[in-house]
């Protein structure tokens, strides 16, 4: 009897933490993602079971973010080649709707996106402090910081990035998350707001 009622103990637990997970999963992008053309997929769905998510901000106009992206293309499909848990979140900061699907499609961005115009975009760039693009944050599993450099990590590390975020377990050892850099200069162009 005693193992019935911790084992109920247990499973009650671990639908509470499923349920936290989609909960925080929600509350940062919203109930559901889209694809480049526009298709929604749940986002509890499209992000369960992950270990690390990459919020990707990101726009066509910017010079920097259309050399980045190829790059991280071929990280993703590294990652996803490796049987690594690891998904992107794309974060437009495009003019319209069309600008945002147009650049997924030329840069085969295999991710999901934020629906254009979400209200979780200024909330994410403002969270992340998101002052220049392209930006790639990297959270774990619960929605802990892991990088606020992913950018950088992906540049200089290459496929190495995704064990060292996975080193620093961000909320599972307790190790500070990287620091962030400002995005100035040759390193991204400066956040325009949305043509209305």
């Amino acid at each position: 009897m005693i193992r019935k009622i911790a084992w109920m103990g247990m499973l009650l637990w671990c639908l509470g933490m499923m349920s936290a997970r989609a909960d925080w999963m929600g509350n940062k992008f919203g109930p559901s993602l889209v694809n480049a053309k526009g298709m929604a997929v749940e986002t509890a769905k499209a992000l369960k079971g992950v270990k690390l998510i990459g919020i990707y901000f990101s726009a066509h106009w910017c010079p920097p973010c259309r050399q980045f992206t190829p790059q991280l293309v071929k990280f993703y499909q590294d990652c996803k080649k490796n049987k690594k848990s690891f998904e992107i979140v794309f974060v437009s900061f495009d003019h319209t709707a069309k600008d945002m699907s147009n650049y997924m499609t030329e840069a085969k961005m295999p991710w999901l996106a934020l629906p254009y115009g979400s209200k979780f975009v200024e909330q994410l760039a403002k969270e992340y402090n998101v002052n220049g693009i392209p930006t790639l944050i990297i959270l774990d599993q619960n929605g802990k910081l892991v990088s606020a450099n992913g950018r950088v990590d992906v540049h200089s590390q290459g496929a190495k990035a995704y064990d060292s975020w996975t080193s620093r377990g961000g909320s599972r050892n307790g190790n500070p998350p990287s620091p962030p850099t400002p995005n100035k200069g040759k390193s991204g162009g400066k956040r325009k707001g949305k043509k209305k």
